[in-house]
């Protein structure tokens, strides 16, 4: 698959477009159009300020800009750090038709994403991805929100951006650690989805670089563009990107947002929905030892260090989840052909022990 200069994506909230370029100053420039004369707070955390400072110099040059700088780390993703930059474009006198730009990972997507949501009931935004994870997947789709109570994206809505600029020369700053978080996801989607894409992934010979993943980004991208323009507000299809998600947000809320990163979380997360489907008979022990091989070869974690979390913390958490309906917990499970789902009342004290055994 050859990478393309756009994709549009359908949404019932409002259009978008993914843009692919290895020039981001001019390609936000064509994005602004008029509103190049409008106010913009550009969003980032510390760590991509200090790779990029050059550009944010260039940036506010350039425009009427500002900047904001959120510390590095899930803890970010919260109202207190929403409420610090309401606070700035109230003092910059921010108004409906100013904009705010996020250059960052998924925490910065998300969060840029709920305070544009929030801000006068809705300004525009648009997000400049900077990692592997946030550029296959959490910047696409319009989910934005904030944890809450040490709880995952417990506060959100879906609020779909302007526009989705993506550059890979972003991936060459990027630690080995993130680099595999976004594989993770990549993996995950391959494996429910796309399993050709899946098998390109487990053949891969070497770890890194990102040179030569061009086209399975872009194969993923394309993936998570047709499934959230069939169900957006995941009523069916989308939920089948929770696969590894119920036990992977109980898992990051529990570890404070800190311990593990998104992607690693998740990988323990399909880990544990796998072998339940294997032993609900929805999934062969072969595909299971496939799943593990390729999280082995990327360096993610495929179980939970030993007495670091308990089953029943897990379980009390679970009973939190957005996903879940009518007294049950939802998990996603991975079957030959696509996905399942299983439900577990949350009064289910025996599966507990069941979760311990797996874990």
């Amino acid at each position: 698959m050859i990478m393309p200069q756009t994709l549009h994506v359908h949404s019932r909230v409002k259009d978008y477009d993914i843009l692919f370029t290895d020039d981001v100053l001019t390609t936000l420039g064509d994005c602004l159009g008029e509103r190049k004369q409008r106010k913009l707070l550009f969003l980032t955390d510390q760590t991509v300020y200090d790779l990029y400072h050059p550009l944010f110099q260039d940036l506010c040059h350039r425009y009427t800009a500002f900047v904001h700088v959120c510390p590095p780390g899930g803890q970010s993703k919260s109202l207190d750090r929403a409420s610090a930059i309401y606070e700035q474009l109230i003092t910059e006198n921010f108004s409906k038709k100013d904009m705010i730009i996020t250059i960052g990972g998924g925490v910065i997507g998300d969060l840029g994403g709920f305070v544009a949501a929030t801000f006068y009931r809705g300004i525009p935004y648009i997000q400049i991805p900077t990692t592997l994870l946030s550029q296959v997947d959490s910047s696409i789709g319009g989910k934005v929100g904030v944890h809450f109570k040490g709880l995952t994206n417990m506060i959100g809505s879906i609020y779909p951006p302007e526009s989705i600029i993506i550059s890979t020369r972003f991936l060459e700053t990027l630690p080995q650690r993130e680099f595999s978080c976004g594989i993770s996801e990549m993996l995950k989607i391959g494996f429910i989805h796309d399993r050709a894409l899946f098998q390109q992934l487990l053949a891969r010979p070497q770890i890194g670089p990102y040179q030569g993943l061009e086209d399975l980004i872009c194969q993923s991208i394309a993936n998570k563009k047709r499934i959230v323009e069939q169900d957006e507000f995941e009523n069916g299809l989308r939920m089948s990107l929770n696969f590894g998600h119920t036990l992977g947000h109980a898992i990051e809320s529990l570890c404070h947002h800190d311990f593990y990163h998104h992607g690693e979380a998740i990988a323990i997360g399909m880990v544990v929905d796998a072998k339940l489907a294997v032993l609900k008979g929805h999934l062969s022990q072969e595909d299971l030892d496939s799943l593990l091989q390729a999280f082995e070869c990327y360096q993610l974690p495929t179980s939970l260090e030993k007495n670091e979390v308990s089953a029943q913390a897990l379980f009390d958490v679970f009973k939190t989840d957005k996903k879940n309906s009518d007294q049950h917990i939802l998990f996603i499970l991975p079957t030959e052909t696509g996905f399942t789902t299983l439900a577990i009342a949350k009064d289910d004290q025996a599966f507990v022990k069941t979760l311990e055994d797996l874990l």
